[in-house]
């Protein structure tokens, strides 16, 4: 059973602080537009989308559409992205696009740029653009599945995927569809995509990516030492070691050995600032890695507040 201790302590603190999260006015602002200009013509299908960063404005939202937003033949974007850029793969026609910037309270008017992308059978300077998995995506599967966004004037795809660490090439194949399965094992890989058609050939585009079966060591506590009494208001801390594949830490302060009622919080961390009122408590902390994989915790140690 899951419950926390002390609740009126943040609720305190987030009274004081809430002139912090007053959001900043952005509606008479305008996104200023970098690329591709207002008009542009290209016979490029992947084009990157790019903008100047809006203060104030916490993420973007975007839309793509064939023909005009007056009169819209295809919705073929519309999505809310954190970065001020991003790429996507365009058919041969005509479109508009737009951006604006949001924050929770406010958002800003549209700015709208016109596009068109004309057709060709020249691959040599289009760009596949992989969606799928992430650059430096780190994960527990062993089953993969390769995604990537089609090029109107592609017949087949070269995929290959090779393993980082020996250098050895796992699989080249050569394929209609823009996914493919792979089974890896523990390991760190590159994996490319090439479009060909019977004129061309595109560049490769890729990304790494890391198979991680290994759970973390667990934490080893070192500050305060086992049935140490602190004192109160001193801001002690609770300091522990990890290994070098951890990328954050579970902390679990309790009132009774069992941790049947706790405290919990994560952090990138190797130390937590401790708050707790007069007391006696118990700790233990565990560790995750980036693919997911967590230690066991850590033998607990006790510690008094007087």
């Amino acid at each position: 059973m899951k419950k926390l201790f002390f609740l009126f302590i943040p609720i305190i603190i987030s009274y004081i602080g809430c002139d912090d999260f007053i959001e900043e006015d952005i509606s008479s602002k305008t996104i200023e537009i970098a690329a591709p200009p207002d008009n542009f013509q290209s016979s490029i299908s992947t084009q990157t989308f790019w903008w100047n960063e809006m203060e104030g404005a916490e993420s973007y939202n975007v839309q793509i559409v064939r023909g005009t937003f007056s009169y819209v033949q295809q919705v073929i974007f519309d999505s809310s992205i954190v970065t001020h850029s991003f790429t996507y793969t365009l058919q041969p026609g005509n479109y508009q696009w737009r951006v604006k910037g949001v924050n929770n309270g406010w958002e800003s008017p549209y700015t709208t740029y016109s596009l068109t992308i004309d057709s060709t059978l020249d691959l040599t300077n289009q760009q596949v653009v992989l969606t799928a998995p992430v650059n430096n995506f780190y994960t527990q599967e062993t089953q993969i599945v390769f995604n990537w966004m089609e090029l109107y004037n592609a017949d087949e795809y070269r995929i290959q995927i090779m393993d980082l660490t020996t250098g050895v090439i796992l699989t080249d194949v050569t394929i209609p569809e823009n996914t493919y399965n792979y089974t890896l094992s523990e390991g760190s890989y590159i994996w490319s995509v090439r479009a060909i058609n019977s004129n061309s050939i595109t560049v490769a585009s890729s990304r790494n990516l890391f198979i991680d079966l290994t759970s973390p060591v667990a934490p080893v506590l070192i500050s305060p030492p086992n049935n140490v009494v602190l004192t109160i208001g001193a801001n002690d801390s609770l300091i522990w070691s990890v290994d070098a594949s951890s990328s954050s830490d579970s902390v679990l302060i309790s009132t009774d050995s069992t941790f049947y009622n706790y405290e919990s919080s994560f952090t990138t961390e190797t130390f937590h600032v401790l708050n707790q009122l007069p007391g006696v408590y118990f700790w233990k902390v565990k560790s995750m890695d980036l693919a997911g994989n967590q230690s066991q915790f850590s033998p607990y140690r006790k510690f008094t507040i007087q």
